[in-house]
């Protein structure tokens, strides 16, 4: 029987042009972060705690990580909310 706390539920991605490599996600987690030679953080593995992924993109101080949930395709991060005038911006 599988250990329920190792399900994936959340995948992540980082957008690269908004990273700045600081480094936030890798100190976090080096399981699923990594910083490439360029600086520039990558997704090493989608393995990991979901805790870690939603921490580590809400550490990043330009939000290039998304946290998506697999299951319902809901972004969990970065929040998004609907400005006025019906426009998607970043809480």
């Amino acid at each position: 029987m599988s250990d329920p706390r190792l399900k994936r539920k959340f995948i992540v991605s980082i957008d690269p042009e908004r990273c700045i490599g600081c480094g936030s996600c890798e100190s976090i987690s080096e399981l699923i972060f990594k910083l490439n030679e360029k600086g520039v953080a990558e997704v090493r593995s989608q393995d990991g705690d979901d805790e870690d992924k939603l921490l580590a993109a809400q550490s990043c101080p330009t939000n290039a990580i998304k946290v998506v949930d697999l299951e319902t395709g809901e972004v969990q991060w970065p929040k998004v909310k609907i400005q006025k005038g019906g426009e998607e911006g970043e809480e």
